[in-house]
């Protein structure tokens, strides 16, 4: 595969663009050997968040700068709050991840099993659970200019 990228670098340029922080992608992606850098010009990550052209940072925003910590802080506990209120059939941690760039949130837990998800998606579909809870989230994430993104299926 890097030889395709190398010759696609040679008339392009090249960018590789992931949800993975830069020190993993340098790792992935083997940076640290000189080819390797040549291959891509432009490195985006944190899902877009901070950017590099030629292993040099372009610049940065975390989720955190652009709420401010006060406003951030409301944000987890209120999102703690609404997850306590609803009645969930299977529980299994963890429930939310903050990354840099967005917070990934799980009613069901990361940590579930394949029943315990079959379970989950049943009561989600007579309860309408992932419903509830976005519902009550739109307004605050409307005035901190936040937007959503739901998952149909839960992957395993």
């Amino acid at each position: 595969m890097s030889c395709v990228l190398r010759k696609l670098s040679e008339i392009s340029d090249v960018a590789v663009v992931s949800g993975s922080a830069f020190e993993t992608l340098r790792e992935q992606l083997l940076l640290d050997n000189a080819d390797n850098q040549s291959i891509f010009r432009f490195i985006f990550a944190e899902n877009g968040v901070d950017g590099y052209h030629l292993g040099e940072p372009l610049g940065s925003l975390s989720m955190r700068d652009f709420l401010g910590p006060k406003r951030m802080d409301d944000l987890l506990d209120f999102l703690d709050g609404c997850m306590i209120k609803l009645a969930l059939p299977v529980e299994r941690g963890p429930f939310m991840e903050c990354r840099k760039a967005l917070i990934n949130i799980s009613l069901l837990g990361r940590s579930a099993t394949e029943q315990e998800r079959q379970k989950f998606i049943q009561n989600d579909t007579e309860k309408h659970l992932r419903d509830l809870f976005v519902r009550a989230l739109s307004p605050m994430l409307t005035e901190l200019s936040l937007r959503y993104e739901i998952i149909l299926s839960i992957p395993s």
